[in-house]
C-alpha cells in the first residue's frame, strides 16, 4: 500500500524552518555535555521495578517514544487513512488465499548489528498469542510463515475486517528474536504439540515469561535508551547510528523527564520541556499560555470511565443491576465533570456506545443513533431507577438492604485530570445521597489493583486511539476483564459477558468477535450497531467524558519548525500515532534550532 498522504503543510513547515530567526540562543549543554536534544516528558519506573521486557507491565517503553526504539512496521495517518511505511515496505490482504502478506524493509539492523528479519516479526506475534492478543480470533498462530528473511505470511482462519488485520499487524512494535527466542521457540513447539494458549503448559510458560527481565532493549529505531543515564528524574535516548532511520532524525538526543503531571508541570513552566502529553489542570494551562507556551488540542479518542467490581463481596449484587449503573450515570453531571477536570479539553460524551464519538458517527446509521439512551444529567430519573430496584432514600441518604450506601472510588493519584474527575464524581454522588470516599493509588499500581479485583469502583479509561470500534471494546475487556472475556487470566471487573438488555440476552464476546469477522464493511457496521446498542443499554462501565489533549508546545528554545496547528497531521491520536514522533522520524520539519536548514536530501521517503 502506497501512503496517500500529501503533506503540503509539511513542506510549508520546511520553509518556515528556513526563515526562523537564527539569533535564538543555543541551550546550555547538560552536565554530560549532551547537545542538540529534544526535551520530552513521560513517566517510567526506574530499575529494578522498571525493566526491558516490553511485553509486560512496568516496562520502560516511554509511551509514545517507544515507536522511536522498538519500531512498528508502520504508523497510521488518521485524516486520510494512509500509512507511513517503517519496517515494512508493503503488505497485501488476499481474500482468495486467506492470507495477509508483509514484505519487510531490507538493510535494517538492530543496534547490536543483528539483521532485522521475518524471525523478529514471527517471534513477536508468537509471544502475543501466548498473552491472548485479539488478532488470534482471526489468525492461525501455527501458520505464521516466514518463507524468506523479508516476508511474513499470516494465515487467516475466518473472514476478518482488513482494518483490524492491518491495524494490529502493521502498528505493533516489533521486538528482537535474539532477546525473546527462548520463549517464542517454546510457544511454537507447544503449538506443534497441539497445546493452545489456555493449556496448562502454555499458562506455566506465560508465568515464567512475565518474570523475564532482559538486560537491555535492542532497537531498530533511531534512538535507544542510554541505560547509565536512567535516574528517578530523567533518562536520555541517544542516537542509534546503526538504525536505517538515523539519517532522517535530526536530534542527537532525546531527554525524557520522568513523572506525572505534578512533577512535569514546573518543568514546563521553566521551559525545560518542548512537548508533553500529560493532562494539565485548567489553571495550569492558563499559566502556560500566559508565558507564551502554545496549547495543542488533538484527539486522544478515549477518556475516563467508572468501573465496577461485579464480584465485590458487599456490593457486587447491586453493581450487577443495570438499573443501578444507569442511575449513577444519570446522577452525575458529566459536562461539569469534564470541564472541571480538563477545561475545553474535557469533551462531554454524546453517544454512550463505549466508542469515541467520531468513530461512532463513522460507523453507525442515523436511525440507530436515535435509539441510543443519552444519559444526560437527570437526578429525578436516577431516583426513579434506584427506587425500582428496592433502594430507599431517608434523610437525604440512599439505603440498600437497610444500610446506608457507602462506596469507595479508586483513581490514579498522579493523573491530575482523572484525580479531579474522581473528586467531582464523589462530590456529586455524595450530594445525591450516595456517600463516596476516595482512594488514591499511584498510577502504576492502580491497573494492577483493578486486574486483581481489589477495588469497589475505579476510574479507568474507555475508548482507544484505533480506527475500528472493535478495538475500543477489546482494549477494556482484554485489560480489565480477562477471565470472563478470554476464558483465562485475571479476574478484573468480574463482568459476565452475557448481558441482559432490552434487545434480549446478548453474548458480548461473540458480538465483539463477530464485529471483525467479515470482509464486508457494511456487515461490520451492522455488528457494531448491535454491540453499541447493547453497551448503551447494559452500560457495563460509565464513560464520563472524552479527552482532547491539552499539550504544551514550546518553540524556539531547543526545537523549531513545528507544523501549523491547523495541519491535518494533528488529527492523529496523541497516544497511538503521535504526530511529534512522526515529525521527528520523517526529519521533515521538527528539528533542533542549531540544525542545518537544508533538509532536501535527508527526509524519510
Amino acid at each position: 500500500m502506497t501512503p496517500r498522504a500529501k503533506y503540503s503543510t509539511l513542506l510549508l513547515g520546511v520553509l518556515l524552518v528556513g526563515i526562523i530567526v537564527t539569533s535564538v540562543a543555543l541551550p546550555m549543554a547538560s552536565a554530560q555535555e549532551r547537545k542538540n536534544y529534544f526535551a520530552a516528558a513521560y513517566p517510567y519506573l526506574v530499575p529494578p521495578q522498571g525493566h526491558f521486557n516490553t511485553f509486560v507491565t512496568n516496562a520502560i517503553t516511554l509511551g509514545i517514544y517507544w515507536d522511536l526504539m522498538e519500531m512498528p512496521l508502520g504508523m497510521y495517518i488518521w485524516h486520510n487513512s494512509s500509512w507511513i511505511k517503517l519496517l515494512a515496505t508493503d503488505w497485501k490482504f488476499d481474500k482468495s488465499t486467506m492470507t495477509f502478506t508483509v514484505h519487510l524493509r531490507k538493510g535494517v539492523v538492530w543496534n547490536d548489528g543483528t539483521p532485522f528479519t521475518s524471525k523478529d516479526v514471527k517471534c513477536t506475534w508468537l509471544i502475543l498469542y501466548m498473552m491472548g492478543h485479539a488478532l488470534f480470533n482471526y489468525v492461525d498462530p501455527k501458520r505464521i510463515e516466514t518463507p524468506d528473511d523479508y516476508t511474513v505470511v499470516f494465515h487467516i482462519t475466518s473472514p476478518v475486517s482488513p482494518i483490524i488485520l492491518e491495524r494490529y499487524v502493521i502498528r505493533t512494535n516489533v521486538r528482537a528474536y535474539k532477546t525473546y527466542h527462548e520463549y517464542c521457540d517454546k510457544v511454537e513447539e507447544l503449538l506443534k504439540q497441539g497445546k493452545d494458549r489456555k493449556s496448562e503448559e502454555m499458562q506455566k510458560l506465560l508465568q515464567e515469561f512475565n518474570k523475564f527481565r532482559p538486560k537491555e532493549m535492542l532497537v531498530t529505531g533511531p534512538y535507544m535508551i542510554d541505560v547509565p543515564s536512567i535516574t528517578d528524574s530523567e533518562l536520555w535516548l541517544k542516537k542509534n547510528p546503526k538504525s536505517y532511520f538515523a539519517k532522517y532524525a535530526k536530534f542527537d538526543w532525546i531527554r525524557v523527564y520522568n513523572g506525572e503531571t505534578p512533577v512535569i508541570t514546573p518543568l514546563v513552566l521553566a521551559k525545560k520541556v518542548d512537548y508533553a502529553t500529560h493532562g494539565f489542570p485548567v489553571a495550569t494551562e492558563k499559566q502556560f499560555r500566559k508565558i507564551g507556551i502554545k496549547i495543542l488540542r488533538p484527539p486522544t479518542y478515549f477518556g475516563p470511565a467508572i468501573y465496577f467490581n461485579y464480584k465485590h463481596k458487599e456490593y457486587g449484587e447491586l453493581f450487577s443491576k443495570k438499573e443501578f449503573r444507569k442511575a449513577i450515570a444519570y446522577a452525575i453531571n458529566k459536562t461539569e465533570t469534564g470541564f472541571v477536570s480538563l477545561g475545553l479539553s474535557g469533551k462531554p460524551v454524546k453517544y454512550f456506545t463505549g466508542v469515541p464519538e467520531l468513530i461512532t458517527l463513522n460507523w453507525m446509521k442515523p436511525e440507530d443513533l436515535k435509539k441510543l439512551e443519552d444519559y444526560s444529567y437527570n437526578p429525578k430519573k436516577a431516583e426513579e431507577l434506584l427506587k425500582s430496584i428496592g433502594l430507599e432514600k431517608k434523610g437525604g441518604v440512599w439505603y440498600w438492604k437497610g444500610k446506608p450506601l457507602e462506596l469507595e472510588l479508586m483513581y490514579p493519584a498522579e493523573y491530575a485530570d482523572w484525580a479531579a474527575t474522581a473528586q467531582n464524581v464523589a462530590s456529586q454522588l455524595t450530594k445525591f445521597g450516595i456517600k463516596v470516599t476516595l482512594r488514591a493509588v499511584t498510577f502504576t499500581q492502580e491497573p494492577i489493583e483493578i486486574q486483581n479485583g481489589r477495588f469497589v469502583m475505579a476510574i479507568q479509561f474507555w475508548g482507544t486511539g484505533h480506527p475500528h470500534p472493535f478495538m475500543s471494546y477489546d482494549s477494556v475487556f482484554n485489560m480489565y476483564n480477562q477471565k470472563e472475556y478470554l476464558g483465562t487470566g485475571l479476574i478484573g471487573m468480574g463482568l459476565p459477558m452475557i448481558w441482559d438488555t432490552k434487545y434480549g440476552k446478548v453474548n458480548a464476546t461473540k458480538l465483539l468477535i463477530d464485529m471483525g469477522k467479515s470482509f464486508d464493511i457494511e456487515k461490520q457496521k451492522e455488528a457494531f450497531a448491535k454491540m453499541a446498542l447493547a453497551f448503551n443499554d447494559f452500560l457495563p462501565i460509565i464513560p464520563l467524558w472524552e479527552r482532547l489533549g491539552n499539550n504544551p508546545v514550546l518553540e524556539g528554545v531547543r526545537a523549531c519548525g513545528w507544523l501549523p496547528f491547523e495541519d491535518p497531521l494533528y488529527k492523529n491520536s496523541v497516544y497511538t500515532d503521535n504526530f511529534v514522533v512522526i515529525m521527528i522520524l520523517k526529519g521533515l520539519s521538527l528539528i533542533h534550532i542549531s540544525s542545518p536548514r537544508d533538509l532536501s536530501t535527508s527526509r524519510m521517503p
